[in-house]
């Protein structure tokens, strides 16, 4: 879409221009409620309903607004989280930290491994992979980095447990499998890796989303399941792939981990990779596409929101 189509299309729909500037963090003074209202309205379409939320991106609004505890700081941190991880179930499940900085130019190159991954802390998305340390491109994961690190994720959508997040870069051990088997990848690399993302409510696993392909890219494909591995018959932003899909060796451990993450939390995703048999926890997230994806078909936004028990009252959170 070009310039003149995008503004003609902000002077029919003010709203947008509203929602565009406050996502950037420039008009900081609207609430958050007031904010989540327009931005709900203009994402999935349709008025958002707080007073009693049934749907599943109705009730993460509600926990954005109502459910904020210091502890969910910590555990969205990418940096952080991985301490408060190994506390709970084991440093063996961590992917290894190979540096952290404020700031790109303070990377020690020289200290790096050929292949590696670098990604800020703070957000979604930052994330530069470095398959040859010898033929990376500075220029261009310096610019994407330092943008990832002078942005706010909050403003984005008011995921409330992102707001105080200190940003900074992190550098990871580059994961890819060395043997493949009927319950590993095909595919082989960091940007390759299947990606089995657990949505936990009420501490107990219910829904499993198979990713494939390079995340946050087009190419990406998305399958849902029960945890019997039984495919569920719904898309949110990413098509589906329909390949067959067997389930994972290691699934049970996979369940056994998400259980522990998520006890006592309404909700929480766990992503989870299975590399060379070991299982590896991504990260966690309280807000699945910050509650904003709309559901293919829109009958399963109310049937998966049927599985997040809201609080009695606001108080109780």
């Amino acid at each position: 879409m070009n310039y003149a189509k995008k503004i003609v299309e902000y002077l029919m729909h003010p709203k947008k221009v509203i929602v565009k500037l406050a996502g950037m963090g420039y008009l900081p003074f609207i609430s958050d409620e007031t904010y989540l209202r327009m931005l709900f309205k203009v994402r999935v379409g349709y008025e958002l309903h707080l007073d009693d939320p049934k749907t599943f991106s109705e009730k993460v609004q509600w926990l954005k607004l109502h459910d904020r505890k210091p502890e969910y700081t910590t555990m969205v941190d990418k940096y952080a989280a991985k301490a408060w991880i190994a506390e709970r179930i084991g440093g063996e499940y961590i992917i290894p930290t190979l540096g952290v900085w404020d700031h790109f130019d303070d990377i020690d190159f020289n200290s790096l491994p050929d292949r590696f991954v670098l990604k800020c802390t703070h957000d979604s998305g930052s994330v530069v992979i470095v398959k040859d340390k010898a033929r990376m491109d500075k220029v261009a994961a310096r610019e994407k980095l330092e943008r990832g690190l002078a942005k706010n994720w909050f403003y984005v959508a008011r995921e409330w447990a992102y707001k105080d997040i200190p940003p900074r870069i992190i550098a990871e051990e580059y994961l890819a499998e060395t043997s493949v088997g009927s319950n590993v990848n095909e595919e082989s690399s960091a940007d390759g890796l299947t990606e089995y993302k657990l949505f936990c409510f009420n501490g107990e696993p219910q829904v499993v989303l198979v990713g494939r392909g390079e995340a946050h890219s087009t190419s990406r494909t998305c399958d849902y399941f029960d945890i019997n591995f039984n495919r569920l018959p719904f898309a949110l932003s990413n098509p589906r792939s329909n390949l067959p899909e067997e389930k994972p060796v290691q699934f049970e451990e996979m369940l056994e981990i998400a259980r522990k993450l998520s006890s006592g939390r309404t909700f929480l995703r766990v992503d989870t990779y299975i590399v060379n048999g070991h299982v590896y926890i991504g990260e966690l997230t309280f807000y699945h596409g910050a509650g904003l994806e709309r559901f293919d078909p829109v009958e399963w936004n109310l049937k998966l929101g049927k599985y997040i028990k809201l609080p009695i009252s606001k108080e109780s959170t």
